[in-house]
């Protein structure tokens, strides 16, 4: 999979591109996750080659150039940025204190912005995607997301 230029930021049906409800292991189809596979294969945080390490950047710039036009619309959103080591794994604590914060800071209207990764970022869009359901309805999905505590190695 290529890193690809943007006209605008992704949507969660193009991240969830491919995910099927019905399998438990789904995620791993996912646009999304198959985008992380692809970063974990080229090397992660330190590219293979310099070719990789431009491809990355060149889509870094296209996702901040979507952001700016994202943000500089009327009225402005209100953002929390949250960021956390990718190792916090779904069956701890924290995992499911950040995504009660994110339910909580969701349904004060503002936006939860992360790195993308898995687990404290992870934790706070799950809260966020949950923000609108009930309580039982949140720590139902956290009890689901225990089970599988991390995310496969690329």
């Amino acid at each position: 999979m290529a890193y690809g230029t943007l006209a605008q930021l992704y949507t969660s049906a193009d991240l969830l591109d491919g995910y099927d409800p019905n399998d438990p292991m789904a995620f791993t189809k996912s646009w999304d996750f198959q985008t992380y596979r692809t970063y974990v294969a080229d090397g992660g945080t330190t590219p293979k080659t310099l070719d990789i390490r431009r491809a990355q950047a060149d889509h870094d710039a296209h996702i901040a150039d979507a952001l700016k036009v994202f943000l500089d619309r009327e009225p402005k959103p209100k953002l929390v940025g949250i960021m956390g080591g990718h190792s916090l794994k779904r069956s701890d604590e924290a995992y499911r204190a950040v995504a009660r914060l994110g339910r909580h800071l969701t349904q004060r209207g503002y936006l939860i912005v992360t790195g993308g990764g898995p687990g404290a970022m992870e934790a706070a869009h799950v809260g966020a995607t949950l923000s609108a359901a009930g309580d039982a309805a949140l720590e139902d999905a956290l009890r689901q997301l225990s089970t599988v505590a991390a995310l496969p190695k690329g």
